[in-house]
C-alpha cells in the first residue's frame, strides 16, 4: 500500500500530537494537500481531528 501511494507522488508524514504526544500519520500530495490518514478524521467543519485524543490539528 505504501509503495503504491509513493508511486502516485504522495509524501508520508509522521508527526507527534501536541495534545497527547501520540503519533499522527498522514499523506499529502505534491502541493501539500492532505490526502489520507489512519490516525486523523475530518470534522464537520473540515478540520483534522486526531482519533486518539480528539484534538483539532493543523498541518
Amino acid at each position: 500500500m505504501r509503495l503504491k501511494l509513493k508511486q502516485k507522488g504522495l509524501t508520508r508524514h509522521d508527526e507527534r500530537c501536541p495534545n497527547c504526544d501520540g503519533y499522527v500519520k498522514f499523506w499529502t500530495d505534491e502541493k501539500g494537500v492532505f490526502v489520507k490518514s489512519s490516525s486523523l478524521d475530518i470534522g464537520r467543519a473540515g478540520e483534522l481531528v486526531h482519533r486518539e485524543c480528539g484534538a483539532v490539528l493543523s498541518y
